[in-house]
């Protein structure tokens, strides 16, 4: 089951509250986190707090919705890496930089 955590204070790239989504083993999923990273940082296009938060508890609910459904709708993972166009990949504490 995926769960969001809020970031603390004290990492600079990553605003205080940022909702970080993991996984049952609390391992970050990369693409949402990428992109709701990206949301809140660009230059010029950053969006508020709440938005970057709303979008969090969207993605949340979203994850559970294909969890319930079982295996007919597959991965929910999967799904969203072709959604962006992201790579699929569970971190394990890697924060990934800026253009990467």
């Amino acid at each position: 089951m995926v769960r969001i955590i809020k970031a603390a204070m004290g990492y600079a790239a990553i605003p205080a509250g940022f909702p970080i989504l993991v996984s049952e083993r609390m391992a970050i999923i990369e693409p949402a986190f990428a992109w709701l990273l990206e949301l809140a940082t660009i230059p010029g296009r950053s969006q508020a707090a709440e938005t970057v938060r709303t979008y969090g508890e969207h993605l949340h609910d979203w994850f559970d919705s294909l969890e319930r459904s079982g295996p007919r709708v597959g991965n929910g993972l999967r799904r969203f890496r072709k959604s962006t166009g992201r790579p699929c990949r569970i971190m394990t504490g890697v924060i990934p930089s800026k253009g990467s």
